[in-house]
């Protein structure tokens, strides 16, 4: 199942990230004073999955990003045993 972006306000480049269910599962956002190379930052925010896997990341792009946030959302929800729409706690 894919994730969507929601941008959070008009004219922002902050979106967050949902499941195909609307629940919520992170951020994704542009950093305007990281490096040209890490412009993109994207936090798991919608469970707390750390240590099991990363929470955080930089890309340097907005669909890399995406795609770094989507790989390590569903490793957590695959060590979980849990369900592409699993409705989050934090969202």
């Amino acid at each position: 199942m894919p994730l969507y972006l929601r941008r959070q306000e008009p004219g922002v480049e902050r979106y967050t990230v949902v499941n195909a269910a609307g629940y919520h599962v992170g951020t994704i956002q542009h950093e305007g004073n990281a490096p040209n190379e890490l412009k993109w930052g994207w936090y798991i925010n919608g469970e707390i999955v750390a240590p099991h896997v990363r929470n955080s990341g930089r890309a340097s792009s907005l669909e890399q990003a995406k795609t770094d946030l989507a790989k390590h959302w569903r490793e957590w929800l695959r060590l979980n045993n849990l369900p592409e729409d699993h409705k989050s706690h934090y969202g």
